[in-house]
């Protein structure tokens, strides 16, 4: 789910071809393959998205590492 497989990981290859940084997640880390090592403007995050908390700490994760979230994709 999320950017492990079809239109997340999709959504988020065309960004990283487009020249944006992205943070990628998914339940399973592991399971976003290339994703997750697509260099400097990738973050790839393990995220239960049933989980609050885990949000919250993916997205103060996102604006220590990038500074600010432009653009919010939720396909979960």
């Amino acid at each position: 789910m999320g950017a492990s497989r079809g239109i997340g990981a999709e959504i988020a290859r065309a960004a990283l071809s487009a020249g944006d940084s992205v943070v990628a997640t998914a339940r399973e880390r592991q399971a976003m393959g290339d994703l997750g090592g697509a260099g400097d403007e990738m973050m790839a995050l393990r995220m239960d998205v049933t989980d609050e908390g885990e949000g919250s700490a993916g997205v103060a994760d996102a604006i220590a590492r990038f500074g600010r979230i432009g653009v919010l994709v939720n396909n979960a």
